[in-house]
């Protein structure tokens, strides 16, 4: 919601007399929106992709290996197989 506001005070400001926005905002308004959708859909196959993964059991084999009682030593496990 703050972007949202940001951008519409942005493009009311330089939207001059005509009450809509330049060209320049709206040049600028298209390229973030095809950044933010290019990681939202990179996100979304990502968790999908994990998502079918999990469903397969596909993480059980990583898990089962990991044998460790203490909160310290699963720390430095996960840390050392990422």
């Amino acid at each position: 919601l703050m972007s949202t506001g940001l951008w519409v005070t942005y493009a009311d400001y330089y939207g001059g007399s005509t009450g809509s926005a330049s060209e320049t905002v709206l040049d600028q308004l298209k390229e973030q929106l095809a950044e933010v959708s290019d990681i939202c859909f990179f996100l979304l196959a990502a968790s999908a992709i994990v998502e079918v993964v999990d469903a397969h059991q596909g993480f059980k084999v990583v898990t089962n290996l990991i044998q460790t009682k203490s909160k310290k030593g699963l720390f430095w496990t996960i840390g050392f197989l990422t």
